[in-house]
């Protein structure tokens, strides 16, 4: 009797390990499908920006990354150093100010869906947080990454998503060249 007790005994601990790994495979295909599909609407988010301009009487449309460049040359032509405030400059964050009133419509909803995304990573329970952090940063353009550079030093991204930015490194590969004074490289 006592042998058939833990013979029963073993075969339930080895269930109860099969049922714990079973459950934390749940757990990670779980999070894996709604990450994918996250990064997925993320993808169509970008893809479905657009600009236009007209330029010699045609109009020009830029659409997806390609937007990109584009608004990363135009937060530039907005931002004069403080050097020049004395002629009429601005600081950063009035000229971030000005760049995002004009640009809302467009980058708002971007920001807001790697923000989820990241945070979506940051919250689970899953032990390789910094893998899927990596698959987001891998779908980042370097205009992409400088934008969400400036975006996390103005006051809708310093507070929330900047430390997110930094904890799994979604800014490692931004370009000094991007970047609009050299004061926001020691940021």
């Amino acid at each position: 009797a006592r042998q058939d007790i833990r013979y029963t005994k073993e075969i339930l601990d080895d269930q109860k390990k099969q049922l714990v790994q079973q459950n934390a495979e749940s757990k990670k295909q779980t999070f894996e499908s709604t990450f994918f599909q996250l990064v997925r609407l993320f993808s169509d988010i970008t893809n479905q920006i657009d600009l236009q301009r007209t330029e010699n009487g045609a109009t020009i449309i830029t659409k997806g990354k390609d937007v990109f460049p584009v608004f990363l040359k135009r937060l530039k032509k907005t931002y004069k150093p403080l050097a020049t405030a004395l002629y009429g400059g601005e600081d950063f964050h009035n000229a971030y100010e000005e760049f995002y009133g004009k640009h809302n419509s467009e980058l708002g909803h971007y920001f807001r869906t790697v923000y989820n995304l990241v945070k979506f990573i940051d919250k689970s329970d899953i032990p390789q947080k910094k893998f899927y952090s990596n698959i987001v940063r891998a779908q980042l353009s370097d205009a992409e990454v400088a934008l969400l550079f400036h975006n996390g030093l103005s006051k809708h991204g310093r507070e929330k998503f900047k430390p997110l930015m930094e904890r799994y490194g979604l800014l490692k590969n931004v370009n000094n060249k991007d970047m609009l004074d050299a004061a926001d490289r020691k940021s």
